[in-house]
Protein backbone atom coordinates (compact mmCIF):
# COMPACT_ATOMS: atom_id res chain seq x y z
CA UNK A 1 0.00 0.00 0.00
CA UNK A 2 1.83 3.04 -1.32
CA UNK A 3 -0.89 5.66 -1.23
CA UNK A 4 -4.04 6.60 0.64
CA UNK A 5 -7.28 8.29 -0.34
CA UNK A 6 -8.15 11.15 2.01
CA UNK A 7 -11.67 12.51 2.37
CA UNK A 8 -13.79 14.22 5.01
CA UNK A 9 -17.23 13.22 6.22
CA UNK A 10 -19.58 15.52 8.08
CA UNK A 11 -23.23 15.86 8.94
CA UNK A 12 -25.77 17.35 11.30
CA UNK A 13 -25.96 14.24 13.47
CA UNK A 14 -24.19 10.91 13.79
CA UNK A 15 -24.78 7.69 15.72
CA UNK A 16 -22.19 4.91 15.64
CA UNK A 17 -23.92 2.37 17.85
CA UNK A 18 -22.04 0.59 20.59
CA UNK A 19 -22.96 -3.10 20.45
CA UNK A 20 -23.82 -3.38 24.14
CA UNK A 21 -26.57 -0.72 23.97
CA UNK A 22 -29.11 -1.95 21.38
CA UNK A 23 -32.23 -0.79 23.25
CA UNK A 24 -30.93 2.65 24.33
CA UNK A 25 -28.34 3.43 21.64
CA UNK A 26 -25.21 5.33 22.62
CA UNK A 27 -22.50 6.29 20.17
CA UNK A 28 -18.79 5.80 19.77
CA UNK A 29 -17.21 9.27 19.50
CA UNK A 30 -15.59 8.32 16.18
CA UNK A 31 -16.59 5.99 13.34
CA UNK A 32 -15.10 2.51 13.82
CA UNK A 33 -13.05 1.21 10.89
CA UNK A 34 -15.91 -1.19 10.12
CA UNK A 35 -18.25 1.81 9.67
CA UNK A 36 -15.70 3.42 7.36
CA UNK A 37 -15.72 0.26 5.23
CA UNK A 38 -19.47 0.75 4.80
CA UNK A 39 -18.95 4.39 3.77
CA UNK A 40 -16.34 3.36 1.21
CA UNK A 41 -18.72 0.74 -0.12
CA UNK A 42 -21.54 3.28 -0.44
CA UNK A 43 -19.32 5.74 -2.31
CA UNK A 44 -17.71 3.14 -4.59
CA UNK A 45 -20.94 1.27 -5.33
CA UNK A 46 -20.50 -1.94 -3.36
CA UNK A 47 -23.85 -3.14 -2.04
CA UNK A 48 -24.43 -3.70 1.66
CA UNK A 49 -24.28 -7.47 1.15
CA UNK A 50 -21.01 -7.37 -0.81
CA UNK A 51 -18.83 -4.47 0.35
CA UNK A 52 -17.12 -6.55 3.04
CA UNK A 53 -16.10 -9.10 0.43
CA UNK A 54 -14.35 -6.33 -1.50
CA UNK A 55 -12.73 -4.89 1.63
CA UNK A 56 -11.49 -8.34 2.64
CA UNK A 57 -10.01 -8.90 -0.81
CA UNK A 58 -6.56 -7.75 0.31
CA UNK A 59 -5.06 -5.71 3.11
CA UNK A 60 -6.64 -2.52 4.41
CA UNK A 61 -5.60 0.34 6.67
CA UNK A 62 -7.53 3.35 7.91
CA UNK A 63 -6.71 6.46 9.89
CA UNK A 64 -9.18 8.79 11.61
CA UNK A 65 -8.78 12.41 12.60
CA UNK A 66 -11.35 14.54 14.43
CA UNK A 67 -12.09 17.86 12.74
CA UNK A 68 -14.74 19.03 15.23
CA UNK A 69 -14.86 18.49 18.98
CA UNK A 70 -17.33 15.88 20.17
CA UNK A 71 -20.72 17.13 21.31
CA UNK A 72 -23.61 14.87 22.27
CA UNK A 73 -27.37 15.26 22.17
CA UNK A 74 -29.83 12.88 23.82
CA UNK A 75 -33.35 12.52 22.56
CA UNK A 76 -36.28 10.14 22.64
CA UNK A 77 -36.98 8.38 19.35
CA UNK A 78 -40.61 7.61 18.53
CA UNK A 79 -40.63 4.22 16.82
CA UNK A 80 -43.46 2.40 15.15
CA UNK A 81 -43.97 -1.13 16.50
CA UNK A 82 -44.37 -3.57 13.59
CA UNK A 83 -43.14 -6.78 15.20
CA UNK A 84 -45.58 -9.61 14.61
CA UNK A 85 -47.51 -7.56 12.06
CA UNK A 86 -47.75 -8.64 8.43
CA UNK A 87 -45.97 -6.46 5.83
CA UNK A 88 -44.40 -4.33 8.61
CA UNK A 89 -47.69 -2.58 9.32
CA UNK A 90 -48.30 -1.04 12.76
CA UNK A 91 -49.72 -3.30 15.41
CA UNK A 92 -53.23 -2.36 16.47
CA UNK A 93 -52.51 -2.03 20.19
CA UNK A 94 -49.92 0.49 21.42
CA UNK A 95 -48.35 0.91 17.95
CA UNK A 96 -45.63 3.33 19.08
CA UNK A 97 -42.79 3.18 21.55
CA UNK A 98 -40.11 5.66 22.59
CA UNK A 99 -36.47 4.85 23.25
CA UNK A 100 -33.68 7.19 24.41
CA UNK A 101 -30.77 7.61 21.99
CA UNK A 102 -27.47 9.50 22.02
CA UNK A 103 -26.44 11.43 18.92
CA UNK A 104 -23.23 13.21 17.98
CA UNK A 105 -23.83 16.84 17.01
CA UNK A 106 -22.08 18.30 13.93
CA UNK A 107 -19.54 15.45 13.67
CA UNK A 108 -16.70 15.93 11.21
CA UNK A 109 -13.84 13.53 10.52
CA UNK A 110 -10.94 13.25 8.12
CA UNK A 111 -10.56 9.69 6.86
CA UNK A 112 -7.39 8.10 5.46
CA UNK A 113 -8.09 4.90 3.51
CA UNK A 114 -5.51 2.57 1.99
CA UNK A 115 -6.02 -0.82 0.34
CA UNK A 116 -3.73 -3.27 -1.41
CA UNK A 117 -6.33 -3.79 -4.18
CA UNK A 118 -5.69 -0.93 -6.61
CA UNK A 119 -9.12 -1.35 -8.24
CA UNK A 120 -10.85 -0.42 -4.98
CA UNK A 121 -8.65 2.64 -4.56
CA UNK A 122 -9.17 3.77 -8.16
CA UNK A 123 -12.94 3.32 -8.01
CA UNK A 124 -13.16 5.23 -4.72
CA UNK A 125 -10.97 8.03 -6.07
CA UNK A 126 -12.99 8.39 -9.28
CA UNK A 127 -16.25 8.67 -7.36
CA UNK A 128 -14.86 11.20 -4.90
CA UNK A 129 -13.31 13.33 -7.65
CA UNK A 130 -16.65 13.39 -9.46
CA UNK A 131 -18.40 14.31 -6.19
CA UNK A 132 -20.68 11.31 -6.64
CA UNK A 133 -21.76 8.33 -4.56
CA UNK A 134 -23.61 5.24 -5.76
CA UNK A 135 -25.43 4.75 -2.47
CA UNK A 136 -26.16 7.31 0.24
CA UNK A 137 -23.34 7.44 2.82
CA UNK A 138 -24.41 7.94 6.41
CA UNK A 139 -22.85 8.61 9.79
CA UNK A 140 -23.70 5.33 11.47
CA UNK A 141 -27.45 5.00 10.84
CA UNK A 142 -29.52 5.69 7.74
CA UNK A 143 -31.22 8.73 9.29
CA UNK A 144 -27.85 10.52 9.72
CA UNK A 145 -26.94 11.48 6.15
CA UNK A 146 -23.27 12.32 5.53
CA UNK A 147 -21.68 14.92 3.29
CA UNK A 148 -18.43 13.74 1.70
CA UNK A 149 -15.58 16.02 0.62
CA UNK A 150 -12.61 14.72 -1.36
CA UNK A 151 -9.22 15.94 -0.10
CA UNK A 152 -6.82 14.03 -2.34
CA UNK A 153 -4.68 10.98 -3.02
CA UNK A 154 -1.30 11.04 -1.31
CA UNK A 155 1.70 8.73 -0.85
CA UNK A 156 2.08 7.08 2.53
CA UNK A 157 5.40 8.18 4.01
CA UNK A 158 6.76 6.00 6.81
CA UNK A 159 8.29 8.25 9.46
CA UNK A 160 10.64 6.89 12.12
CA UNK A 161 10.34 8.06 15.71
CA UNK A 162 11.94 5.82 18.31
CA UNK A 163 12.97 8.23 21.06
CA UNK A 164 10.83 10.42 23.28
CA UNK A 165 7.19 11.34 22.77
CA UNK A 166 5.23 12.79 19.90
CA UNK A 167 1.95 14.73 19.70
CA UNK A 168 -0.43 13.35 17.08
CA UNK A 169 -3.75 14.83 16.07
CA UNK A 170 -5.66 11.62 15.37
CA UNK A 171 -7.30 8.55 16.88
CA UNK A 172 -4.48 6.60 18.57
CA UNK A 173 -4.46 2.78 18.13
CA UNK A 174 -2.75 1.64 21.32
CA UNK A 175 -1.23 -1.42 19.62
CA UNK A 176 1.17 1.00 17.92
CA UNK A 177 2.39 2.57 21.17
CA UNK A 178 4.65 1.34 23.94
CA UNK A 179 4.42 1.75 27.71
CA UNK A 180 3.82 4.39 28.91
CA UNK A 181 1.72 4.83 25.82
CA UNK A 182 -0.35 7.97 26.42
CA UNK A 183 0.77 10.97 28.46
CA UNK A 184 -2.23 12.54 30.11
CA UNK A 185 -2.28 16.26 30.77
CA UNK A 186 -4.58 18.18 33.14
CA UNK A 187 -7.70 19.35 31.37
CA UNK A 188 -7.30 17.02 28.42
CA UNK A 189 -10.53 15.25 27.50
CA UNK A 190 -9.03 11.87 26.68
CA UNK A 191 -11.11 8.72 26.33
CA UNK A 192 -10.01 5.13 25.93
CA UNK A 193 -12.32 2.54 24.40
CA UNK A 194 -12.36 -0.49 22.07
CA UNK A 195 -13.43 -0.32 18.43
CA UNK A 196 -14.32 -3.10 15.99
CA UNK A 197 -11.51 -2.85 13.44
CA UNK A 198 -12.18 -5.73 11.01
CA UNK A 199 -15.25 -7.69 10.05
CA UNK A 200 -15.81 -10.89 8.05
CA UNK A 201 -18.38 -10.96 5.23
CA UNK A 202 -20.88 -12.58 7.62
CA UNK A 203 -20.49 -9.46 9.84
CA UNK A 204 -18.57 -11.28 12.55
CA UNK A 205 -15.99 -8.95 14.08
CA UNK A 206 -12.57 -10.57 13.67
CA UNK A 207 -10.35 -7.88 15.17
CA UNK A 208 -10.71 -5.16 17.80
CA UNK A 209 -8.45 -2.21 18.60
CA UNK A 210 -8.09 -0.31 21.85
CA UNK A 211 -7.82 3.39 21.05
CA UNK A 212 -7.45 6.77 22.74
CA UNK A 213 -8.92 9.99 21.39
CA UNK A 214 -9.03 13.59 22.58
CA UNK A 215 -12.69 14.59 22.23
CA UNK A 216 -11.70 18.26 21.98
CA UNK A 217 -10.05 17.42 18.63
CA UNK A 218 -6.63 18.29 20.06
CA UNK A 219 -3.32 16.40 19.76
CA UNK A 220 -2.49 13.46 22.04
CA UNK A 221 1.05 12.97 23.36
CA UNK A 222 2.14 9.35 22.87
CA UNK A 223 5.21 7.11 22.97
CA UNK A 224 5.44 5.07 19.77
CA UNK A 225 6.86 1.61 19.12
CA UNK A 226 8.38 2.40 15.75
CA UNK A 227 7.03 5.36 13.87
CA UNK A 228 4.01 7.01 12.26
CA UNK A 229 2.66 7.91 8.83
CA UNK A 230 2.69 11.21 6.99
CA UNK A 231 -0.11 11.53 4.44
CA UNK A 232 -0.69 14.76 2.59
CA UNK A 233 1.23 16.71 5.21
CA UNK A 234 -0.77 15.19 8.11
CA UNK A 235 1.07 13.15 10.74
CA UNK A 236 -1.18 10.30 11.84
CA UNK A 237 -1.29 6.68 12.97
CA UNK A 238 -2.97 4.19 10.68
CA UNK A 239 -4.68 1.22 12.27
CA UNK A 240 -2.49 -1.89 11.91
CA UNK A 241 -2.78 -3.77 8.64
CA UNK A 242 -5.66 -6.23 8.84
CA UNK A 243 -6.79 -9.12 6.69
CA UNK A 244 -9.31 -11.83 7.52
Amino acid sequence: MERAIVFEITGKYGLFKKPYSPLSPVSFPVPPPTAIFGMVGAIAGFGKDEYLEHINDGEVQVGIRLRNSIRRYRAGLNLLVTKGSKYFRPVKKNPRTQIPAEFLVDPKYRIYFAHSNSEIIETLEQQLKADETVYTPCLGIAQCIADVNYIGSFPIEKMKHRNGTLCLDCVIPLSRTRTPSVHYKPGAKLFRFRLPAMMAPDRTVTHYEDVVVNENAEPVEVTLKDGYERIGGDDILLFPTCKT
